[in-house]
């Protein structure tokens, strides 16, 4: 190691020069790096999602993302950011917009990820008398001392860049086609990022059920759109016969048919949409949303591989899982054992999905902090697939495959009681 003293501007130097290639190693998994700039602020890298269909000279063009990098010594050191870069002359956070921040060498570096909103809403913006005016302030003590925005998976990291270029991409080219009544233009199908973040809930998937309303009420304007251009002649005629004629046409096509879908609100996805919201917003906020994904993946490719060395299990076997965690998800180990169910539960009644002898075929048996254990019946699950009004096996799925669905179901459940744990019912 080399203990040379060495001038100021060089260790800066030095620093930004190991900021951009971290961050260039990081990006161009993922992007094309279109482009970098170099000035007093730092590097700054223009980035594109991979798409070939479109290019910069479409009429749409692919939205670019911009992501500066900073470096900080120490957490004394302290870095501005233009307002400019932050925000549009709205006043509303650009959701192209990132900030990468970089710290410590070798096997000590760690990196950061913030948003526009991130920035907007957890740093201050200096006044116009400040040395560096309308700039956002990043203090060293506050970001190096917050997990909140520290990369700990690339992958997540990168998929929330990506999702928010393609939010990007919707927000600035939407289109109506009329006043009266909204017009069927191209199905959006892009979703809040923060509802791509993988936590699973017993409900199913918010970005697929998100897209399927969106279909429902596309087909339900369709409707609407066809009679409406029906009335419409009706109004336009001079000619009372056409009129009374379209009349006809309506009361035999439309009558009864064209109405609001009944089934565009579910109670349940508007609960469980609500509760993904306000899990992320306190594991993000506590800087624990990346582990307790990780955590999440980790379960589920756990029950797999060591569930599926013990075969196909009989009914009255019970899979034992222990997990065990530390209070801020850095580290978690898992144990397991099989134990035979006699005498495991009090007596069940014969409730819908229950039995005799367990409450169901999987869940907790026991948790305190840092701690749980959790049972799989794995035995009484079915595992055929339904094929032309019979259930038929699967032979060309091996054990572990079948063991899928199960390993979901009960890492919801560990999942679930972690997190309650962590920030209480």
């Amino acid at each position: 190691m080399n203990d040379e003293s060495r001038p100021s501007w060089l260790v800066r130097m030095e620093n930004g020069s190991i900021g951009e290639a971290r961050t260039r190693s990081f990006l161009i998994d993922r992007f094309w790096i279109l482009e970098r700039s170099v000035d007093i602020d730092g590097a700054d890298f223009i980035i594109q999602r991979r798409l070939t269909g479109i290019n910069l000279l479409d009429r749409e063009p692919p939205r670019l993302g911009v992501v500066q990098v900073k470096f900080f010594s120490s957490e004394s050191t302290t870095q501005y950011l233009h307002k400019e870069y932050v925000l549009d002359s709205n006043g509303h956070p650009r959701n192209e917009f990132f900030l990468i921040c970089h710290t410590g060498k070798e096997d000590e570096s760690t990196s950061y990820l913030l948003g526009a909103k991130d920035i907007e809403s957890d740093f201050k913006l200096t006044d116009s008398h400040h040395s560096r005016p309308n700039s956002f302030t990043i203090p060293g003590k506050m970001l190096l001392g917050s997990k909140k925005y520290k990369i700990v998976s690339n992958n997540l990291s990168l998929n929330r860049i990506e999702r928010a270029l393609v939010n990007a991409d919707f927000v600035k080219n939407r289109r109506f086609m009329s006043w009266a009544l909204p017009g069927i233009g191209k199905l959006n199908e892009t979703v809040n990022p923060i509802y791509q973040e993988p936590l699973d809930n017993w409900y199913g998937d918010i970005p697929d059920q998100f897209v399927d309303l969106k279909k429902k009420t596309q087909r339900a304007i369709f409707d609407i759109e066809e009679a409406l251009e029906k009335l419409n002649e009706i109004l336009e005629t001079d000619d009372p016969e056409k009129a009374l004629g379209v009349a006809e046409e309506i009361y035999y096509d439309y009558r009864g048919a064209v109405s609001i879908p009944d089934d565009l609100f579910d109670e349940d996805f508007y609960n469980v949409v609500r509760e993904h919201k306000e899990r992320h917003a306190k594991l993000h906020g506590a800087g624990l949303l990346d582990l307790y994904l990780r955590l999440q993946k980790e379960c589920i490719q756990f029950i797999c591989s060591d569930l599926a060395q013990h075969m196909e299990l009989d009914r009255e076997t019970a899979y034992i899982l222990t997990v065990t965690y530390n209070a801020d998800l850095s580290t978690w180990s898992y144990s397991s054992e099989l134990r035979n169910i006699v005498g495991m539960f009090e007596k069940q009644g014969d409730e819908h999905w229950s039995y005799a002898d367990a409450p169901a075929t999987e869940g907790i048996l026991s948790i305190s902090p840092g701690s749980l254990i959790a049972y799989i019946l794995a035995g009484r699950y079915g595992y055929q697939k339904y094929i032309d009004g019979q259930w038929v096996d699967e032979p060309e799925k091996s054990w572990e495959e079948k063991l899928g669905n199960v390993a979901r179901i009960s890492t919801r459940e560990i999942m679930y009681k972690v997190y309650y744990e962590l920030f209480g019912e």
